[in-house]
C-alpha cells in the first residue's frame, strides 16, 4: 500500500468530551502508530481533547468564525457558522480529494457529505453510526437526508449488533455496506497499581463506604432521574455510607438533579463530579457500576467498568445487553423503570458475593472481547479494504 493510500480525513461536531470523541482519543493515536496519517475535521474549535490529539500527531483543523458574529442576531450567526462550516468542508475536499472520509455524529456527517457532494470527489466515504436513531424522531425530515446521503458512502460502521439491525432494517442499509465494529479500550488504567486510600480521603469518603459510579454526560436521555426515584427507594435499605460518584459533563440539567436529590433527601449520599480525567482510578474504588440510560448506542462507560472489575446494572437499550450478559456479568433491566433498577441496585448491593462473581466475569469478558488491540485492528483491516475496493 503506498503512503498516499494511508491518509484518513475524520470529520467531527468538536472535540469536546464524550462517548465518541473518548472513543477516537483511544483509537486514532494506536492507528497512527500502525501508520495512519490522521486528519480530523472539525466543526467546532476548540475541545478538552484538542491538545491531546496534537500531541499524538494528528492533524486538528475548523473554520475560523469572525468575531464579528456576536454582534448580530442569534439566528443569523447560527446561520453563519453552517454556512461557513460547509465552505471549510468543501476547501478541504477540493484540496484533499483522493482521501479516505469518515464521518462521525449526524450533523459532521450531514454537513460533511453535503460539502463532498458539492466538491464532487469521489474518493471512499463511510460513516459511523453510534446510537440507536431515536434522534430521528425529534426532527422528522432527518432520517430522509439521511437515507438520501446513505446512497453515496461505500460503507456504514455500526457499535452494536442494535445500531446495525436497525440501519438494515428501518434504513434499508444493504448488508454488503454494513460492518459492525465494537469499541475497544485501554485495559492499562485498570490494571496499573492504585493507592485507594489516597482517592478516597481526596473526596471525603470513608474506606467503609458502598460506593456507586455512573459516568455519563447530564443529558435527558442518559437517564439521571430514573436513577435518582431508584435511590431514593431503596435509600434506608442501602449500606448506611452509600454513595453514588456522578462523572460527567453537568450540561443544562445539572442544577435540576441536584435540586432533586435536595428534594428526595438523597444529596448528602450523591457527589456530582463532573468532568473527570481519572475516570479508570474512580471505578476501581467502587463497588457498583450504573448506566440508567433511555437509549444508546454501544457505552465505553460500561465496558471501563467492567475492565474495573465492577458488576454492571444497565437498561435494556442499544449495545448495553451485548456488553454486560444478564445474570452473568451485571443485571440488565427495562428502561425508564426506576423500580426495576432499584430492585438490581439493591440486589447487588446486598449480595457481596454475586457481585464479586459478576465483576470477575465482566473484567474476563472485556479482557477477551472489547480490549483496544481488537477494536483498532479491525479499523486497520476496514480501512484497508476500502482503499483496496478502490484502487
Amino acid at each position: 500500500m503506498t503512503p498516499s493510500n494511508r491518509n484518513v480525513r475524520i470529520i467531527l461536531g468538536s472535540l469536546d468530551i464524550g462517548g465518541t470523541e473518548r472513543h477516537l482519543a483511544h483509537v486514532l493515536p494506536a492507528l497512527v502508530l500502525k501508520g495512519w496519517n490522521i486528519r480530523i475535521l472539525t466543526l467546532k474549535a476548540g475541545g478538552a481533547l484538542e491538545t491531546f490529539m496534537l500531541k499524538q500527531g494528528i492533524e486538528v483543523s475548523s473554520p475560523l468564525l469572525s468575531d464579528r458574529f456576536k454582534y448580530i442576531p442569534v439566528f443569523l450567526v447560527k446561520l453563519l457558522k453552517l454556512l461557513s462550516s460547509i465552505k471549510f468542508l468543501w476547501a478541504d475536499f477540493k484540496r484533499y480529494p483522493s482521501q479516505l472520509t469518515h464521518f462521525f455524529l449526524p450533523q459532521a456527517y450531514i454537513l460533511g457529505m453535503f460539502a463532498a457532494l458539492c466538491a464532487r470527489i469521489t474518493s471512499p466515504k463511510v460513516m459511523s453510526r453510534r446510537s440507536l436513531n431515536t434522534y430521528q424522531l425529534q426532527y422528522p425530515g432527518i432520517r430522509w437526508i439521511e437515507k438520501k446521503l446513505h446512497v453515496h458512502l461505500l460503507a456504514i460502521l455500526a457499535n452494536s449488533s442494535a445500531v446495525y439491525d436497525q440501519l438494515r432494517d428501518l434504513e434499508n442499509v444493504p448488508v454488503s455496506k454494513l460492518k459492525l465494529i465494537y469499541n475497544g479500550i485501554n485495559l492499562e488504567p485498570f490494571q496499573a497499581p492504585l493507592n485507594k486510600q489516597d482517592i478516597l480521603t481526596s473526596l471525603n469518603i470513608s474506606s467503609s463506604s458502598f460506593i456507586m459510579i455512573i459516568v455519563a454526560n447530564l443529558i435527558p436521555y442518559k437517564g439521571h432521574r430514573d436513577l435518582l426515584f431508584a435511590l431514593s427507594m431503596i435509600s434506608q435499605q442501602l449500606p448506611t455510607n452509600w454513595r453514588l460518584l456522578c462523572v460527567g459533563d453537568p450540561g443544562q440539567i445539572g442544577e435540576e438533579l441536584k435540586e432533586q436529590a435536595k428534594a428526595l433527601s438523597l444529596n448528602q449520599h450523591i457527589m456530582w463530579l463532573g468532568v473527570r480525567h481519572d475516570v479508570p482510578s474512580l471505578m476501581r474504588i467502587s463497588q457498583l457500576g450504573i448506566l440508567s440510560s433511555h437509549q444508546e448506542g454501544f457505552a465505553n462507560a460500561i465496558l471501563e467498568g467492567m475492565a474495573a472489575g465492577l458488576p454492571m446494572v444497565v437498561t435494556n437499550v442499544g449495545g448495553n445487553a451485548e456488553a454486560v450478559i444478564h445474570n452473568k456479568t451485571g443485571l440488565v433491566v427495562p428502561s425508564q423503570n426506576p423500580s426495576a433498577l432499584a430492585a438490581a441496585i439493591l440486589k447487588l448491593a446486598l449480595d457481596g458475593d454475586l457481585a464479586r462473581t459478576f465483576g470477575q466475569a465482566g473484567r474476563l469478558r472485556v479482557q477477551e472481547n472489547f480490549a483496544l488491540e481488537t477494536c483498532v485492528e479491525a479499523y486497520d483491516h476496514f480501512y484497508k479494504e476500502l482503499n483496496e475496493c478502490v484502487a
